[in-house]
């Protein structure tokens, strides 16, 4: 059995406690890339193509993170349900981030998934 690919990703914080788990392994604070460390170590042992998921808003990030080899692949969840049309805009060479906040309010809503914090 192969892989075409592995993500590394780690839910939000307040999920590990659904484990038992005191403690998250997520970012330390909003200004970096959640697994960015990691994603380096594993691309070293891994042959695997490596999709790094995780406060990257950023194309500049993004980029940088592709062009340096710390991952194969960029994943992106919240700021795209903040800004559905994000991949658009970095196409079309704006290179502004998201606004997505990561407040994970977006994972609460009963049945749902959407951003609150748009008005």
């Amino acid at each position: 059995m192969g892989f075409d690919a592995i993500e590394l990703s780690g839910g939000v914080s307040w999920g590990w406690n659904t484990y038992g788990l005191d403690w998250s392994p997520c970012r330390t604070s909003y200004d970096n890339v959640y697994y960015l460390e990691v994603s380096r170590q594993l691309k070293q042992e891994l042959e695997t193509p490596l999709i790094l998921t995780g406060g990257i808003k950023s194309l500049i990030v993004a980029e940088e993170i592709i062009e340096s080899e710390d991952a194969d692949y960029i994943g992106l969840c919240r700021p795209l349900l903040r800004e559905p049309d994000l991949i658009n805009r970095w196409r079309m060479g704006e290179k502004e981030s998201s606004d997505c906040i990561y407040c994970s309010a977006c994972l609460l809503i009963d049945g749902e998934t959407m951003c609150t914090q748009l008005k």
